[in-house]
């Protein structure tokens, strides 16, 4: 799985679970300033991403992310363990 196949996942999750517009997910996204992510709804997200991806990610690594952009980089180093 690519990159962008792995953004345009996480981009489907957000608006689904987030209630978010896709255009409004974008690489450079930040999790607490354009989406208002408080660190429950990042660890729910991250839940279903890591179902979704059958990866782990860990929390402190999760936390350490402030973008989508980042958080897809993530994704992609852990499915390469």
């Amino acid at each position: 799985m690519g990159r962008n196949e792995v953004l345009a996942v996480v981009r489907d999750k957000a608006v689904e679970l987030l209630d978010v517009a896709p255009e409004a997910v974008a690489e450079t996204t930040s999790f607490a300033d354009d989406l208002g992510l408080d660190s429950l709804s990042l660890v729910e997200w991250t839940l279903v991403l890591e179902d979704t991806f059958d990866v782990e990610l860990p929390e402190e690594e999760v936390t350490a992310v402030a973008t989508i952009g980042g958080l897809v980089d993530l994704v992609l180093r852990q499915k390469q363990l």
